[in-house]
């Protein structure tokens, strides 16, 4: 077979251009898929109904098998100030001035937990798949998979992954949205313990719709956005917070944007192979064009050489 110069070139264009397209296929592929989670469960934390009675940590805790918090010296609970290994939710509150009356404070709550993103950084970055996003709304977690990267716990924009270092077989811990009664159409343990109905479970969409309607009777009451409805995707948990108070004074971060970050990173990443193997053959290209002309050149010169002779 005469395979010559041209041929080669032939070969090495339609391979490069073949790679690059094969590489924005995928990409638009990725870009196409549905993370807007149409059909799957969450729950609509309103953080305008909770009176802070704690009665969410309670049921987690029992439900998770998760040990009580201390106590005081005279015997009062003392209330968690982060999420840890033992604590997958937590309450947390500011006293502010009341906007009705100045001589008055107005205490206020927000409910601090895994917000279940639709497209997980944790999920993502885990090498063995250790965190998965189920199809019902949950990101649950699978201990016997965990090889203790601790890769979820940084990526987690929310930093809800905790690790724990104090047992010789350390693991993972996150709220799972009680996975088990989810999956099965029940509500979480949370909701059901909430007496006031700070805490809804229900379809996402359903709850969004809810949560609209709530500010639409109500617009003096709340913050006009729904927390985790657009952030990085959409979360599974959404909140409505009280109107006295900005969002980012609350603790919820307002940085980041609406694209989720799995997305933000394949579309760069996704054009690393095509981009390397791209280099590769045109690299191989000049190999062969140079070491193709040497040979010639040396033979010239041998009879230039003669020549002069």
């Amino acid at each position: 077979m005469d395979f010559n110069r041209r041929d080669f070139l032939k070969v090495l264009g339609g391979t490069a251009v073949g790679v690059l397209t094969t590489s924005g296929e995928v990409l638009a592929v990725d870009e196409g898929a549905d993370h807007s989670g149409h059909s799957i469960y969450g729950l609509l934390n309103d953080g305008t109904k909770c009176i802070g009675c704690h009665s969410c940590e309670v049921a987690c805790r029992e439900y998770n098998n998760l040990p009580d918090p201390e106590t005081g010296p005279d015997g009062e609970i003392i209330y968690p100030t982060e999420l840890n290994n033992d604590i997958y939710t937590r309450i947390e509150s500011r006293t502010i001035q009341s906007p009705e009356s100045p001589d008055t404070d107005l205490q206020t709550f927000r409910r601090h937990m895994c917000n279940h993103c639709e497209d997980p950084s944790c999920a993502s970055a885990c090498p063995v798949g250790a965190l998965i996003k189920s199809p019902e709304g949950p990101v649950y977690y699978k201990p016997e998979r965990c090889i203790g990267c601790r890769y979820c716990v940084l990526a987690c924009p929310f930093s809800i992954p905790k690790y724990d270092w104090e047992t010789w077989k350390p693991f993972v811990h996150k709220c799972t949205m009680c996975y088990d009664k989810v999956k099965n159409g029940e509500p979480t343990s949370c909701a059901s313990a909430c007496p006031v109905g700070a805490i809804k479970f229900g379809l996402r969409d359903d709850l969004i719709g809810e949560a609209y309607a709530r500010m639409m009777q109500e617009p003096e009451r709340y913050q006009k956005h729904i927390y985790g409805e657009n952030e990085i995707g959409g979360l599974s948990v959404l909140t409505l917070s009280t109107s006295a108070i900005p969002l980012d004074e609350f603790g919820f971060r307002t940085d980041l944007g609406t694209e989720s970050f799995p997305m933000l990173s394949w579309s760069a990443l996704s054009r690393v192979p095509g981009i390397s193997i791209y280099v590769a053959v045109w690299l191989t290209l000049v190999y062969f064009i140079t070491h193709r002309r040497m040979p010639e050149e040396i033979g010239q010169d041998k009879t230039s050489d003669q020549t002069l002779d």
